[in-house]
Order: structure tokens, then sequence, then C-alpha cells
């Protein structure tokens, strides 16, 4: 459970870590991921519909790190 100010706010763990993960890279170490922050300090961010990409025959690979990579989103994928 998360606990905000205004009462208790029920969020899954993973999306709190991700969210913590990405303030602390956007404020000190974009580059170190690959981020390129704009002008002003911001960057873009997609979802990637990676069950649909797989679905039509797009291929994904496995780093040594565990993370899934692949060469190419095509644009009908990112939300």
């Amino acid at each position: 459970m998360y606990k905000r100010k205004t009462g208790a706010h029920k969020m899954p763990v993973d999306q709190i870590q991700l969210s913590k993960f990405l303030s602390f890279v956007l404020r000190h170490k974009p580059d170190e991921i690959g981020l390129t922050l704009g002008p002003e300090g911001w960057v873009n961010i997609f979802k990637v519909d990676a069950g649909g990409m797989h679905a039509k025959g797009l291929k994904f690979y496995r780093a040594d790190n565990g993370v899934w990579l692949t060469d190419h989103v095509p644009p009908e994928f990112l939300t």
C-alpha cells in the first residue's frame, strides 16, 4: 500500500519502483540510460505494446543483464 497525505491509495509496487527509478535517473543521470533531455529538461516516454509487436512477429532478444530488447519499435506500437 502506498501512503499519501490525503489517505491510503493502492498502487502496484512495480509502478512505485519504476516511478522512483525514473525520478532519480531523470534528475541525476539521464545519459546513463540513453535519454536526452530537451532544452527545458523534458523527455518523452512512451508505453510500448510489446505483446502486440510479438503477435505481429517482431523479434525480441534478451541482453546479458536480463533486459528485453528489439532493434526497432514501429510507431503504431507506441502510446
